[in-house]
């Protein structure tokens, strides 16, 4: 069994020897430190991002917490109103007299008859 080295085995034992190599050379050679920098860039970023979205937000509370607000006062007038109305209906005696019947008429609006 004799090996007979042609020029194809030769390149073919350059071309492994020379990936190796490189390999070794590109995992050794000392690299400039800028994934600090890089990590630095990208918090920054995430931090402006961040502030935005938690100042739209906050608007946004802002704004539901003043129409709460003003949703409160307005139902608490009705409750109000319905409080009254209700007194008002509790307080109504039945009429006593012609003369009031028609003044009650009169006063929703139904004119008596001639």
């Amino acid at each position: 069994m004799t090996i007979e080295w042609t020029k194809r085995n030769t390149v073919i034992v350059l071309l492994v020897v020379s990936l190796a190599a490189i390999l070794i050379l590109s995992y050794t050679r000392s690299k400039p430190d800028n994934s600090q920098q890089i990590i630095a860039d990208m918090r920054a970023q995430l931090m402006a991002r961040y502030d935005q979205e938690i100042k739209a937000r906050d608007f946004k509370i802002k704004e539901l917490t003043n129409r709460l607000t003003l949703s409160d006062r307005k139902y608490k007038v009705i409750v109000k109103k319905l409080q009254e109305l209700k007194d008002e209906y509790a307080n109504v005696a039945p009429p006593q007299s012609n003369s009031e019947i028609r003044v009650r008429f009169s006063t929703m609006g139904y004119p008596p008859l001639p």
